[in-house]
């Protein structure tokens, strides 16, 4: 997974819509507690213990992609902004 692989020292992981869309639901909220908030108005939270990844969850809920995972990056980049 592109998140896992090693980087240089003080350098952060690249984030990008790939590899959030790989992450499990509870993955992304464990390493991005502000992602929940950013995924709850979609109707997706840690039910069934997170496991479904990021983009199957928005396939199940319909939700389109375009729109979400943009909302679920800046939740991210603002999160680590702060």
């Amino acid at each position: 997974m592109a998140l896992r692989r090693m980087h240089q020292a003080g350098e952060a992981p690249t984030i990008t819509a790939e590899t959030v869309a790989d992450l499990t639901i509870r993955e992304l909220v464990e390493r991005y507690p502000a992602t929940l908030e950013a995924l709850a108005p979609y109707g997706i939270d840690l039910c069934c213990g997170g496991a479904h990844r990021l983009g199957e969850a928005l396939e199940l809920h319909g939700v389109d992609r375009e729109t979400a995972i943009p909302r679920v990056l800046a939740a991210i980049e603002s999160a680590a902004g702060a």
